[in-house]
């Protein structure tokens, strides 16, 4: 269960953005709505997606330290 509530939600999503680029680097996260757009969108073009950014990981080694930010968090 996480501790994050939805008072804190926006604050703990931005805290794992600023973490994730302070570690990986700014290519690591992509937040450009016009360069998210193709990752919002599933192969139909049914449904469209709302989130506030996406991940691009370049190894297991950068999947690894989202997975830990985002569960220092409480947001994983």
């Amino acid at each position: 269960m996480s501790d994050v509530s939805t008072e804190t939600m926006p604050r703990a999503i931005d805290e794992y953005r600023n973490a994730i680029r302070a570690e990986l680097g700014t290519d690591a996260v992509l937040d450009d709505p016009d360069r998210m757009a193709p990752y919002q969108k599933e192969w139909r073009n049914l449904y469209q997606g709302k989130a506030p950014f996406v991940l691009r990981p370049r190894s297991t080694a950068d999947v690894s330290v989202m997975l830990r930010h985002a569960s220092r968090l409480g947001i994983a």
